[in-house]
């Protein structure tokens, strides 16, 4: 029979059981243990018992009647417990010593060795030692200080960390990507060539940073320590922040909060720039809400949908405020917040005339906060665009179309709080109902001041040119080309190809989604594709992401032959063609499936769409967020006339279900001479659609 101890160190609050361990051998006996104030080196009883407000759980043990703090365990449990006060001092110390007393054994000489057990020497049967509360603030006297230099793509950099031990514990180190930017998952980055000095030994516990922490573990002796490493890139690193994440763990009994955390400042790795991705929000008709994470590829800028709300029927209209772009990552939810501002909040009109405002924000994988009333007698309008940020003062505006051709700005106010959310409108324009279709909120050509895409009754394209004024918003008109009139809906989503620019997506007739991408220049804002190029047929999926029923589920989409580009200004039937864009499965298990598409007599509807990306949102559930059994995706959106589904969608989030005058027949008569974007699929049964992204 073997026993052993050693000293110990623990945090108030906690309940150490203290005793011998076994090391071999069967303890069929007895063990006696002794607890004492001090040493247990003088005469027996010399400060017996345990300090003030220590609270002793026997357990298996008996306090052996006429001494203090002496137990007597054993076979089973040789250890007692004790409660120590959350409010014990630092350095607080319990002695104790055991004895190990064989079946048969003198119990009396056992009670008389552990009493005594700090002035003979250790053997296998006999010892001692010392439990030493450590508070919070000793601690924390023990640091570390980090030299992090940055990381070039593609090659390496040693990186040290300075410890300063105060008390002997064990280090551990990991990495996590630096809050308040826009992140990517990063290129695979390497760990390793470690060096230590005396009273130090570490091991590199994974190779891989942000696999599977912690990366490195040290157990460190008392003193001050250097520890490096080396830190190595791939070539196609992005360039992002991050930082390093030490732990400190002083205790044998402790909490997880108990130990030691220091987070480093950030440190770089260079690399490709990182651009906001944006998505797309749309509405079925079946009322529910679906979102489309953007890839940033522009074969494939949309993955699988996700659903994010039912119950969305209530509302006519939908717009975003501004494309919806990727949030910058935070580790705790977010909720709305200047940090969140302009990432794409979205008005809804019901049918009564109420306006409802929704907040983007990042709590519980919903990306919009319970709706805030935003007005009424909102039914005077036509159209409802956002307008993204058009007076330049950091908050996002809507615009509003009346029956009589009149255009309306309503700056933002920045309230988080009430729902005093716009001002007083501002008259922009007459004569506005030339056009069937507005689309704005994104900057197309460059010069930081959100743009405005008209079109009229013949198809022809327009933009206008913002200012920052909100007096006169927008500078005259520009020709931006002809044949939209084979859209039924339009919406300037964000850059979806992460080249920069802001692109639009548009629906034609037949359901097709076409993505025209952006070359910042207003007199041909979108750029036109090789006639050759191609990407695949649709073989799952449903209808235009703005809002049309049959939008596409969540299967991957190819098309099946090369369609016209993006309109160049001129309008001819052998314009340039270009291939459609399939979605792209997201790297995590989907479920919903259907082949999407547009259908002869199945009525049309409209989407709006805008861009953003997030964490992983989830966006606003007004009524349940189960999908209801046998319905289409996008096939909801706005319950509306068939007229009103005609309408084309606006831009980011214009709402779908507009009353447009331009019918899908006439449409579709005129298809053949227009220009095409690059298609993305078939989205004829979604209703309503706004682009949105994640985190």
């Amino acid at each position: 029979m073997r026993l052993s101890t050693q000293d110990q160190a623990a945090a108030p609050g906690t309940a150490p059981r203290l005793g011998p361990k076994v090391e071999s051998g069967t303890a069929d006996g007895k063990t006696v243990i002794a607890f004492s104030t001090k040493p247990l080196t003088g005469p027996a009883g010399d400060g017996a018992g345990v300090p003030t407000g220590f609270i002793a759980n026997r357990n298996d043990c008996t306090e052996v009647a006429g001494l203090v703090a002496v137990y007597v365990c054993g076979p089973a449990d040789m250890r007692p417990q004790f409660l120590i006060p959350n409010d014990a001092a630092d350095m607080t110390a319990v002695y104790w010593g055991f004895a190990y007393v064989p079946r048969g054994g003198d119990l009396a000489a056992g009670i008389e060795a552990a009493r005594t057990a700090g002035a003979r020497p250790t053997d296998a049967t006999h010892g001692s030692a010392v439990l030493t509360v450590k508070t919070a603030a000793h601690a924390a006297l023990n640091t570390v200080d980090f030299d992090l230099p940055p990381l070039p793509a593609g090659g390496s950099v040693r990186q040290q960390l300075r410890v300063h031990a105060n008390d002997a514990g064990r280090l551990l180190l990991r990495f996590a990507l630096a809050e308040g930017q826009l992140t990517r998952t990063p290129e695979p980055i390497r760990i390793g060539s470690l060096t230590t000095g005396p009273g130090a030994t570490c091991t590199v516990t994974a190779t891989t940073l942000l696999s599977a922490p912690p990366n490195l573990a040290c157990d460190l002796q008392p003193g001050d320590h250097t520890i490096g490493y080396e830190l190595t890139s791939p070539q196609a690193q992005y360039a992002l922040r991050f930082q390093a994440l030490t732990r400190y763990d002083i205790y044998d009994f402790g909490f997880y909060h108990s130990d030691v955390t220091q987070t480093s400042a950030p440190f770089a790795t260079l690399g490709k720039p990182v651009l906001p991705l944006h998505s797309v929000l749309a509405r079925d008709a079946a009322s529910a809400l679906w979102w489309y994470d953007g890839t940033g590829n522009a074969t494939a800028p949309l993955y699988s949908r996700e659903q994010i709300g039912t119950g969305w029927q209530t509302y006519n209209t939908l717009a975003a405020l501004s494309p919806h772009k990727q949030s910058l990552y935070y580790r705790g939810d977010t909720k709305p917040s200047p940090v969140t501002q302009g990432l794409g909040d979205v008005v809804a009109r019901d049918t009564t005339g109420t306006l409802w405002y929704y907040d983007y924000q990042f709590v519980s994988g919903k990306p919009y906060a319970p709706r805030v009333k935003a007005g009424t007698g909102w039914n005077i309008y036509d159209q409802l665009t956002g307008a993204g940020d058009l007076d330049r003062d950091g908050y996002m505006d809507l615009l509003a179309r009346d029956k009589a051709g009149v255009l309306w700005l309503y700056p933002g106010t920045g309230n988080l709080t009430t729902g005093a959310r716009f001002k007083a409108r501002i008259k922009a324009g007459t004569g506005w109902n030339t056009y069937n279709h507005l689309a704005a909120g994104a900057d197309l050509n460059g010069d930081g001041k959100a743009d405005l895409l008209a079109r009229d009754t013949t198809g022809t394209l327009w933009l206008y040119k913002g200012t920052g004024t909100p007096t006169t918003p927008y500078a005259s008109r520009i020709k931006a080309g002809t044949g939209w009139n084979i859209y039924s809906q339009l919406t300037l989503a964000g850059d979806l190809t992460n080249d920069g620019k802001p692109d639009a997506i548009a629906r034609d007739s037949s359901g097709a989604l076409w993505l025209y991408k952006g070359t910042g220049n207003p007199t041909t804002p979108f750029t036109t594709a090789p006639r050759s190029a191609r990407v695949g047929t649709s073989t799952t999926g449903s209808s235009d992401p703005h809002c049309g029923p049959g939008h596409p589920s969540r299967g991957q989409v190819r098309s099946s032959s090369a369609r016209t580009v993006l309109p160049t200004g001129t309008r001819s039937s052998t314009a340039q063609r270009v291939a459609r864009v399939s979605t792209r499965r997201r790297p995590r298990p989907v479920s919903a499936r259907g082949r999407v598409g547009a259908r002869r007599g199945r009525p049309s509807v409209r989407v709006s769409v805008t861009s953003t990306r997030r964490r992983r949102p989830g966006v606003h559930e007004s009524e349940s967020s189960k999908s209801r059994p046998g319905t289409r995706p996008w096939v909801t959106a706005l319950a509306a006339s068939s007229a009103t589904r005609r309408a084309a969608v606006s831009e980011t989030g214009v709402p779908c279900g507009m009353p447009q005058r331009s019918s899908w027949s006439r449409a579709s008569r005129r298809a053949r001479r227009a220009p095409r974007g690059v298609e993305l699929k078939r989205w004829v049964n979604a209703r309503t659609v706004t682009g949105s992204a994640r985190v």
